[in-house]
């Protein structure tokens, strides 16, 4: 009989697997407790079981690796609740923890199984961000030499209510001790466990806007205040300073406070208020609207800089994601898929500020990597081409597990299914994490802006300062009556040439007076 070291590299939050070349001499179940405490511990219990693939394959020892949380309190039972001396190695500087378990009494034959049982703690998986308790579990590292994998969560019920769970787990109940939410290998083989408790979250914010006019003349100029969006966020504006000389609402939804510079000036505008984030999943929205997309809706399909949803090689792919067969919310999720497993994440640029200039579409699809405005111009131009309205929302995220700065500028899309309405989703968090951002947005997104109509404009704060509100209550009394301000119509795209026609019209008037006047001059 040959002994063989079992490696199985179970890799956290990284969401990937490696199976080694001799792995395949055996198969693994995996039946996985996670019990979360009060005190937001997670306390895991691993049932493991090494199959035998043939009769020769005899395991002498099983490896596990975990990644990108810190753990503690590890002890390793055999089948017989005899505890066994595993040998633990820490990688320094990262976040890594190697166990190597030694088998002593495998089970021998082909078919035969060695049982397992790896327990330890970590404080990683549950967090709380201002009100809102949040647990993400990891995706399953499936492999084909794993028969089953089975997760069981145990959450108290003092987490509050429900406000999102991602995927739908196979089962749900209430027990004594809490939310039991109960998974198999096949709910979890695209996504992680995403869940989230508690009633809504509230944000203090506070933006800085630089209004710089290089005219010679007063030129009026405007900046985008954070909006209200229906079933997602609500705003209470407590300061604008300077005061605006208007409010008005644009034809994505924009809050736009204008402004009058002096020629040759710069105005900083500062803007600050309350947010309540509440959102919905996208199948909590009751409606009766119809399966077909308005036809007002079709300056969301069009071609714009950045989204090139005519270019050759972005029209080519959305044909072989789409079908025409399939709704909306599938076609969208065809693409979301795509480029969450295609597109990698640019570390590199992130940790060098992001500052690099804009690629698009296209070109993301060459490099085949980017960071999140890369990840939405991508997604809004494969929509787009595929007739399905798409729009870039620009604001706040808290990523603090991501490694992202605090107060970052972070973009994500908006897609319009006609059963539901606008729906948000996050491309690059589903990149990232391995979790599901398409079902449901987190309540730690807060919107600043939309671009839909015009992919350049409005233009975001020069910076911005988002902290969790110590407030329990959320006041929406503020300086304006956002919701009641008139919007633009559809002929918003356009106003400049419109604008512009008739600035020509005035101008050609102006000289013209100004050359009777000056012929009847000179006849006098």
């Amino acid at each position: 009989m040959t002994k063989l070291a079992l490696g199985c590299v179970v890799v956290l939050l990284a969401l990937t697997a490696t199976v080694h070349a001799q792995d395949a001499a055996f198969d693994t179940t995996y039946n996985i407790e996670y019990t979360v405490t009060n005190s937001l511990v997670v306390s895991v219990k691993e049932h493991i079981g090494v199959i035998n693939q043939t009769a020769e394959a005899v395991p002498s020892s099983f490896i596990e690796t975990i990644t990108n949380i810190s753990i503690y309190d590890i002890k390793v039972l055999d089948a017989n609740d005899q505890e066994l001396q595993p040998e633990i190695t820490s990688t320094p500087g990262q976040l890594e923890t190697k166990i190597k378990i030694p088998i002593k009494d495998p089970a021998v034959g082909k078919a035969k199984k060695t049982e397992l049982t790896l327990v330890y703690k970590t404080k990683d998986l549950a967090v709380k961000t201002g009100r809102i308790l949040n647990l993400h579990i990891p995706k399953a590292p499936v492999s084909k030499y794993m028969q089953e994998y089975n997760v069981r969560i145990t959450i108290p019920r003092d987490f509050g209510p429900q406000m999102g769970i991602t995927p739908a787990p196979v089962e749900e109940r209430r027990e004594e001790e809490g939310y039991v939410l109960v998974y198999n290998k096949q709910a979890l083989e695209k996504y992680g466990i995403s869940a989230s408790f508690g009633d809504y979250q509230i944000f203090d914010f506070a933006l800085n806007y630089i209004l710089k006019n290089d005219s010679w003349l007063a030129k009026e100029m405007a900046v985008p205040i954070p909006l209200p969006i229906r079933n997602y966020q609500e705003i209470a504006v407590t300061e604008i300073s300077p005061k605006p000389i208007r409010l008005k609402k644009d034809a994505d939804g924009n809050i736009l406070a204008f402004y009058k510079p002096t020629g040759k000036s710069t105005l900083p505008v500062k803007v600050a208020g309350k947010a309540k984030v509440y959102t919905l999943e996208a199948g909590a929205i009751n409606t009766t609207a119809s399966p077909i997309i308005p036809a007002d809706l079709t300056k969301y399909t069009r071609s714009q800089p950045y989204w090139e949803s005519q270019a050759d090689a972005i029209v080519e792919l959305a044909r072989s994601i789409t079908a025409k067969d399939k709704t909306v919310e599938d076609n969208a999720l065809a693409l979301y898929s795509y480029i969450t497993t295609t597109i990698e994440y640019d570390h590199a640029a992130a940790q060098t500020g992001g500052n690099q200039a804009r690629k698009g579409a296209v070109q993301t699809l060459q490099d085949k990597k980017g960071l999140c405005l890369d990840f939405t111009d991508l997604f809004i131009a494969l929509a787009r081409s595929a007739g399905i309205p798409a729009r870039e929302i620009d604001g706040y995220a808290y990523a603090k597990e991501l490694g992202i700065a605090p107060n970052a500028l972070h973009s994500w899309v908006q897609y319009y299914n006609p059963k539901v309405g606008w729906v948000a989703i996050d491309p690059t968090w589903g990149a990232t994490s391995g979790l599901d951002y398409f079902s449901k947005l987190d309540n730690n997104h807060l919107a600043f802006g939309i671009k839909g109509v015009d992919s350049q404009q409005p233009q975001p704060a020069a910076s911005f300062v988002v902290e969790f509100s110590t407030d329990d209550y959320f006041n929406r009394t503020g300086l304006y009556d956002l919701d009641a301000l008139p919007q633009d119509s559809d002929l918003t795209a356009l106003s400049s040439v419109v604008k512009g026609v008739i600035g020509l019209g005035l101008g050609l008037c102006t000289i013209a007076a100004v050359l009777k006047v000056r012929a009847r001059n000179r006849y006098k």
